[in-house]
């Protein structure tokens, strides 16, 4: 079975963080949280803005052709965000978290959506939420209807409490 993240291309070099360990007052960003204004008012403060590798992957599989990529790429250059391997020690965070969990689909299925599918958008924001817990860093959504099941409230903030 092929790995259906291999055919997605790597993030360019500068859209890389690569100042070694990633600080403690970071923020990451969920997928939608990232291509909102607030996102560029972080790197200013001297904090850095982050995103995982994964959410940088939905967010390419989201784009219209060649043209979508850059114009993706220029948005999170322009907000100052960086993209954060999801790596090993991410994965072993989120595993962690899943074994805690058990996910209640049906009350927390959005319109139109299956059982699996809000199961693996769970287990998605799951992983999101796992790489900034991995980094000690808060990660910033405004999903709050899965996020508040998930453990450790104190290391995701919505849109309207970091930056309101």
């Amino acid at each position: 079975m092929q790995n259906p993240l291999a055919s997605l291309p790597l993030p360019p070099p500068e859209l890389m963080f690569n100042a070694g360990e990633v600080p403690a007052d970071a923020l990451f960003f969920d997928t939608n949280s990232a291509l909102q204004a607030e996102a560029a008012q972080v790197q200013p403060q001297g904090r850095p803005a982050l995103i995982s590798s994964l959410v940088y992957a939905e967010l390419i599989t989201r784009r219209k052709g060649a043209k979508g990529l850059r114009i993706i790429e220029m948005n999170l250059v322009d907000r100052g965000l960086r993209v954060v391997s999801f790596d090993h020690l991410s994965a072993r965070c989120f595993f962690e978290l899943n074994r805690q969990l058990r996910f209640d689909a049906p009350p927390l299925l959005r319109q139109q959506e299956t059982e699996r599918s809000c199961r693996d958008r769970l287990r998605f924001d799951l992983a999101v939420f796992a790489a900034a817990l991995r980094h000690r860093a808060t990660l910033i959504t405004d999903n709050i209807r899965d996020f508040e099941h998930f453990p450790y409230r104190e290391f995701w903030k919505t849109r309207a409490e970091a930056f309101g």
